[in-house]
């Protein structure tokens, strides 16, 4: 029983950060405080730069390659932040994924990581 509830904690908090990083990679990462006339602001995103009123529209005004073309130290970062983020987000799902499966479906992985740990000590 002990057993189960462990994976059971760890495949919920991988769950739990999955959907953390899932939904926080699209939010806007600095949001401008200054607004033109007509009461639009700049949000950048790690994937684009938005014009809305409450930075809330979905559609991108311009790429992070687009804003950054002169700056090519920046668009390196944001590109290699892109990419980051973009495994990070696999692993998170295969991590979850596989919490998931060693609680519900397959006993034979727990034997298997078992037997593993008590051959190596």
């Amino acid at each position: 029983m002990g057993c189960k509830f462990t994976f059971l904690v760890y495949a919920i908090l991988q769950l739990i950060a999955f959907l953390s990083v899932l939904i926080g990679t699209p939010l806007e990462m600095f949001r401008g405080t200054t607004r033109d006339p007509y009461n639009v602001s700049l949000c950048i995103t790690l994937w684009g730069t938005k014009y809305d009123f409450q930075c809330h529209f979905i559609m991108y005004a311009q790429t992070t390659d687009g804003q950054w073309a002169r700056c090519t130290t920046r668009r390196q970062h944001f590109r290699m932040a892109e990419a980051l983020v973009v495994i990070s987000i696999i692993l998170y799902a295969l991590a979850a994924l596989l919490g998931f499966i060693m609680l519900f479906c397959c006993s034979l992985l727990r034997w298997y990581a078992w037997r593993s740990t008590s051959l190596a000590s």
